[in-house]
């Protein structure tokens, strides 16, 4: 699954590199709570368990506007 946030954030043109450096750490730290609840392929991910980690930053405390950042690149 880490392969695929490399090659996203290649995607990335017209942006600063700490914007790039913030969406690929956000897809990172998804792509681990991902693996965590044994999901090793990206077909593994559905709009289900997006609402999982959705739940799971909003109990870490997370900001709203951070959420919503870390969701725009997922």
């Amino acid at each position: 699954m880490f392969a695929h946030v490399e090659s996203f954030a290649d995607t990335l043109t017209g942006v600063s590199q700490s914007t790039v450096d913030v969406y690929r750490r956000d897809l990172v730290a998804f792509a681990t709570w991902a693996e965590d609840q044994s999901m090793s392929n990206v077909r593994d991910i559905d709009r289900r368990r997006v609402r999982r980690y959705l739940a799971y930053l909003d109990g870490e405390n997370y900001a709203r506007r951070t959420i919503a950042r870390k969701m725009s690149g997922i």
